[in-house]
């Protein structure tokens, strides 16, 4: 099972994000949520920054690490953004219009948006 998905093209170190190409979404190996859960992981994302889990409804459990990646020995446990949404596609359009605001603020201030 394979989910296309926006995806930073160059993995985050130190912090830094650029958002980019897409990615696919697989399976993770230790799925156990058969019926009303999936586990994905990135599938190209072998220092394993990402998890998500979704359920049958739409609803997600979406899980960041920063500093280090989830498989790194040392990372602290605290270095993990989480998020849980059940409005997946209406919180997809929010944050979407978050961006064409703020592009559209900082083009008015004479800056330019990463692409």
């Amino acid at each position: 099972m394979v989910i296309k998905s926006l995806a930073p093209d160059k993995w985050h170190k130190s912090g830094t994000n650029l958002m980019g190409i897409l990615m696919d979404w697989k399976r993770a190996l230790d799925d156990k949520n058969l019926n009303y859960w999936v586990d994905l992981v990135l599938d190209d994302d072998n220092d394993n920054w990402y998890k998500c889990s979704v359920r049958w409804n739409g609803c997600i459990h979406f899980w960041r690490a920063y500093n280090d990646p989830f498989n790194h020995v040392d990372r602290k446990k605290d270095d993990i953004d989480y998020i849980h949404i059940c409005e997946l596609d209406e919180f997809i359009e929010i944050l979407t219009k978050l961006r064409d605001t703020a592009k559209k603020y900082f083009a008015s201030h004479d800056r330019t948006w990463p692409d």
